[in-house]
């Protein structure tokens, strides 16, 4: 969500929401139809970058996990993940990962 919008309040299913500003935020979405109702969602690369930057509440092994499948998949351009892992400050924490499976 964007810096400074109010949190919904919704009881199930339980949700923990985050809040980015400026180009962490509207970098990396793509919009996809469903029902003729447009879908605003991140990209895979900007979804994984986003795991390792909150890797300390998701754990670390599901940012490698989503990180391994996706470049088994063949679903990951790397040179786009660099780039979302410089808008959200992850390069240091991906690259021994990164290196580690390509």
């Amino acid at each position: 969500m964007p810096r400074g919008s109010h949190l919904p309040r919704i009881k199930y299913p339980p949700l923990t929401m985050v809040q980015y500003s400026g180009e962490a935020y509207s970098s990396g979405i793509e919009i996809h139809e469903r029902n003729q109702t447009p879908l605003r969602v991140y990209n895979v690369a900007k979804t994984i970058a986003d795991c390792f930057k909150h890797r300390n509440v998701i754990g670390l092994d599901v940012a490698i996990e989503a990180l391994k499948e996706a470049l088994a998949q063949s679903k990951l351009d790397v040179n786009e993940l660099w780039r979302y892992a410089t808008i959200c400050r992850v390069t240091n924490v991906m690259r021994p990962y990164l290196e580690a499976l390509q």
